[in-house]
């Protein structure tokens, strides 16, 4: 059974675009906004499944279409009230948080966990995840908690790399500089 395709004069986007622009390109731009998905798009805009991913690919690179494309892709972030501040606060949380701020431990061994109404927000918003298993055998039941927190070292890259810190490319300098001070050392060592 084959399905009707349907016309773009049948389309209606999900949200108004001001200017006069070509129906399925409004809905195009509309659904894409919300899944970054080109194929999805596509096939929202009324493109057939075989062509629907590489129709999409050429309108993200249409100049008509890319305006249009930006209008809606703004209204969303604004829609979800997402700035910038916001993504750099949330990633400053993550790279300088503390394990300490959710636990406690001492020599004697035992760690203790806050309870999650004593964290502060940039203590429980760089937590990943929280599990508890319980295990009950002959021998007795054993509790399993486990805290996760979000990846220091992920969220330390990309602030360095926002704030260009960081270069993409190889370095090309001092690559063995630990090799060089292990053989010096060696060498000391060994005349001394």
């Amino acid at each position: 059974m084959k399905k009707k395709r349907r016309q773009a004069s049948e389309l209606k986007p999900t949200s108004p675009v001001s200017g006069k622009h070509n129906p399925r390109h409004r809905v195009f731009c509309a659904h894409y906004a919300m899944s970054f998905s080109a194929r999805e798009a596509g096939l929202a805009a009324g493109y057939s499944p075989k062509t629907a991913e590489s129709q999409g690919c050429q309108l993200l690179i249409n100049p008509k279409v890319r305006p249009l494309l930006a209008e809606e892709i703004k209204k969303r972030i604004e829609k979800a009230e997402l700035s910038s501040q916001m993504i750099l606060r949330e990633l400053a949380r993550v790279a300088f948080s503390d394990i300490r701020d959710v636990m406690s431990w001492g020599a004697s061994g035992g760690v203790k966990l806050k309870a999650s109404d004593e964290l502060e927000e940039g203590a429980a918003r760089a937590i990943e995840s929280v599990t508890e298993t319980i295990t009950t055998t002959d021998a007795g039941t054993t509790i399993r908690r486990q805290v996760k927190m979000h990846s220091k070292m992920n969220a330390l890259e990309k602030l360095a790399k926002i704030f260009k810190m960081l270069s993409d490319a190889p370095p090309t300098q001092n690559i063995n500089i630990l090799t060089t001070t292990a053989e010096d050392a060696r060498r000391k060592l060994l005349d001394a």
